[in-house]
Order: structure tokens, then C-alpha cells, then sequence
């Protein structure tokens, strides 16, 4: 009987035991419970934040100058990533044959990379122009034998891009490396665009 009174006062007084122990664990849980609703109203701030933020990824552009030669209107779509922010570029230019200029019909493709998080940023990539030339009807315009109807400019650029957060102006400013056959020559450009 002593015995058996022995062994019901020590799993008592383990259970007391077990209660102190969950009840101080009790606090760290509670604690740990507020730290995971703080992230949690955090989260929720950050996205209210983001999405705040107006985000324009698309731009119609004016070039002055560029690979095309004298003008373009170019479409650019932006590309968004934390460390470096990518865009795609198409273009067109036309300008008339009895100008005497070397493209009629121009069409422009470029990548552009940019580096920089607030609104002044360091651009670069690659540019082409696929171009078409007409017949002029001028014959003080004098085409040399051999030149075919359409031709292919490749080139690189870099420069600066301007583009306030809030704001829907964008500029930029290119200096362009071009070769066509065994030519190379230098070249620029201005762009003034829209962002939407």
C-alpha cells in the first residue's frame, strides 16, 4: 500500500511538473506568435507600398539621330528585375528617296540593358537597322552600280536614361558604334519619349 501510495505522489508531482514546464514554454510561443504577425503586417505594408507605386513599362519614343540615320518612332517594353532591368526596342523611319538619303523604308530592333535603381541609369546593348532603298525618280540623285535595294546596319550603344518614378517623360542620350560591310562609324542619338 505504501508503495503504491509512493508511486501515486511521484506521478503527481511529475505532473505538476510537465504543467510548469508547458506553462513557462507557454510565453516564448506567444512571443513567437506576435513576431510572426509583425512579418506578416510588414508583408502587407510592403505590397500596399509596391502597389502604390506607378509602374510604366511600355513608351513611345521620338529619336533624333540613332542607327536609322535621321529619325525613328520607336515602342520600347520594359522588363523588370532586381538587379538589372531589361527592355526591347522595335522602331521605323521612313524617309523619302528624292531626299537623297541612304534609307527609304527603315526598321530598327534593339535590347537594352540598364543598370542603376533611381531615375538617372546607365544604358547599352545592341542595335540593328534592316533597311530598304528606293529607285529615286530625281535623276540629279546618282545611285552607284551595285547597291542592292535593302541592306542590314548592325551596331552597340551606350548612354544615359532619365525616367522620373511618377512621371510618364523618359530620356535618353546614345553615343553608337555602327558597321555596315567593312565601314564602321560613329554616330548619336536623342530619344524623347511617353511612358504608359
Amino acid at each position: 500500500m505504501k508503495q503504491f501510495v509512493t508511486l501515486l505522489l511521484i506521478l503527481s508531482c511529475l505532473n505538476c511538473l510537465g504543467q510548469e514546464i508547458s506553462s513557462l514554454s507557454f510565453p516564448t510561443s506567444v512571443g513567437e506568435r506576435v513576431l510572426s504577425d509583425n512579418s506578416h503586417n510588414k508583408e502587407n505594408l510592403t505590397r500596399v507600398d509596391s502597389s502604390s507605386e506607378k509602374l510604366y513599362n511600355n513608351s513611345i519614343q521620338l529619336i533624333l539621330g540613332g542607327l536609322s540615320g535621321l529619325y525613328s518612332i520607336n515602342y520600347e517594353r520594359q522588363l523588370q528585375s532586381d538587379k538589372l532591368n531589361i527592355s526591347t526596342e522595335v522602331g521605323y523611319s521612313f524617309v523619302p528617296v528624292n531626299l537623297g538619303w541612304n534609307f527609304n523604308h527603315s526598321f530598327i530592333g534593339a535590347i537594352n540593358g540598364q543598370l542603376g535603381r533611381n531615375k538617372h541609369k546607365f544604358e547599352f546593348g545592341p542595335i540593328l537597322n534592316l533597311y530598304t532603298r528606293g529607285k529615286p525618280t530625281d535623276p540629279a540623285i546618282v545611285v552607284m552600280e551595285g547597291e542592292k535595294s535593302f541592306g542590314l546596319y548592325l551596331g552597340g550603344r551606350i548612354g544615359y536614361r532619365l525616367e522620373l518614378p511618377d512621371k510618364r517623360f523618359l530620356f535618353k542620350a546614345h553615343f553608337i558604334l555602327a558597321k555596315n560591310k567593312n565601314i564602321i562609324f560613329p554616330w548619336g542619338s536623342l530619344t524623347f519619349g511617353f511612358r504608359f
